[in-house]
């Protein structure tokens, strides 16, 4: 996936990340599906066909994993918000608690934080 995403950013311009198996698409709604069309027919040609039920049409405000995308102030400001939920936030500050109340957290746990936090 890590390689497919690199090739969608550099190739078709495509705002791409993944997450094991979800590739989300930050585009504004006025872009149509072009992102998302386009990452979807180069996953097929490598081999990785996408879940076409799990697909969210392009809108102003988009959720993914916790995190708000917001594209309402693009075309006037040229801002993009994005910003955390409070409920992703509380479940990361739990599980911060719960390492310090340990004092020790293993290898795969940090590297959740890390990619949580990054």
């Amino acid at each position: 996936p890590h390689c497919a995403v690199q090739v969608a950013r550099r190739l078709l311009a495509v705002c791409t990340a993944h997450c094991f198996d979800d590739f989300p698409v930050a585009e504004p709604n006025l872009a149509g599906a072009l992102g998302q069309e386009a990452l979807t027919a180069l996953l097929k040609v490598l081999g990785f066909p996408l879940a076409l039920a799990k697909s969210v049409p392009p809108a102003e405000v988009n959720k993914f994993l916790g995190v708000v995308t917001v594209f309402s102030r693009l075309w006037a400001r040229g801002e993009i918000c994005m910003y955390v939920t409070e409920e992703r936030r509380q479940k990361i500050m739990e599980e911060m608690r719960r390492v310090r109340v340990a004092g020790t957290l293993t290898q795969a746990e940090a590297a959740s934080l890390c990619g949580k936090l990054g």
